[in-house]
């Protein structure tokens, strides 16, 4: 009776050996799958930050190159509002020199007049009759006829020079009022050409700010992947510790298996000869008791 109490309680013993060791190993593995979740969480976000990084360098090159284009407007616009500038200043300088070609025709022009006037005054005043007694005391004829054409060739150079300055003068103003439209069409160009450089400016401006925003983007970006990468390689190191335990502790575990295995067998042999040899003597016992 007491043998086989005591190979019940090394069976349960051995069975109480074996059933732990799986406990210890399924720890380890739960903390291999755990580690595991966390690589594929960070490749995962490691995937979705080069998303990002190339989304932002997309962008990035996009913006460089309306902010090129931009730049290129403003090369042109500036250049185009220096021209105007410049024709400005020569309509400027034109109007100046046209105004006094104006004053300087009208001063003519008047001084004309008013010696003309004179001349007609002086042959009123002394009157027609004087001119022609001018004329008819004249020795000849052709002397006559010579006189009388110089005075209606007077007449006619006053009239004809009036004329003429009056002439010189429209053109004059006529060329003042188109050099002053000129100035004024010109003035007009120069302020929408201030007006588009200034939006230009503002817009460049703008598209500078946001590539400096989305550069700090592709930075924050970048900073992000070199964290993530660290805590992937800690975890894949992690990882590799785990197995390598996990491994050793397998090793381990089949090798108490196996010492359990190989001691209960001894015990099941050892249990097996003493009963035999107790069986023996009962039989033994018996035939001498026939005997």
């Amino acid at each position: 009776m007491q043998k086989r109490e005591v190979r019940g309680i090394t069976l349960a013993i051995g069975l109480c050996v074996l059933c732990t060791a799986p406990v210890r190993a399924g720890a380890v593995q739960n903390k291999i799958n755990s580690t595991g979740q966390k690589i594929d969480a960070l490749e995962n976000a490691l995937d979705e930050t080069d998303s990002s990084i190339r989304a932002f360098q997309q962008e990035q090159r996009a913006l460089e190159v309306d902010i090129a284009s931009g730049q290129e407007q403003i090369s042109r616009l500036s250049a185009e509002l220096d021209e105007t500038k410049v024709s400005i200043q020569d309509t400027s300088i034109q109007i100046t020199e046209t105004q006094e070609e104006l004053k300087q025709a009208q001063k003519i022009s008047r001084e004309q007049y008013a010696n003309m006037k004179l001349r007609i005054r002086f042959m009123y005043e002394n009157s027609l009759n004087s001119v022609l007694t001018n004329i008819l005391e004249a020795g000849s004829l052709s002397e006559m006829l010579k006189r009388a054409n110089y005075f209606e060739a007077v007449m006619e150079y006053d009239r004809q020079k009036l004329s003429e300055f009056k002439a010189t003068t429209n053109k004059i103003k006529e060329q003042k009022e188109q050099l002053d439209q000129q100035e004024q069409e010109l003035q007009s160009l120069k302020e929408k050409q201030t007006q588009k450089l200034s939006e230009i400016d503002t817009a460049v401006a703008g598209l500078k700010s946001r590539l400096g925003s989305t550069l700090d983007k592709i930075a924050n970006s970048k900073a992000l992947r070199e964290k993530y990468e660290q805590e992937l390689e800690q975890q894949k190191q992690n990882e590799a510790m785990l197995e390598r335990k996990k491994a050793e502790e397998d090793r381990k575990r089949q090798e108490e298996i196996r010492r359990q295995e190989e001691e209960l067998r001894q015990q099941r042999e050892q249990q097996q000869r003493q009963e035999q040899q107790r069986q023996e003597q009962n039989t033994n016992k018996i035939g001498r008791a026939h005997v």
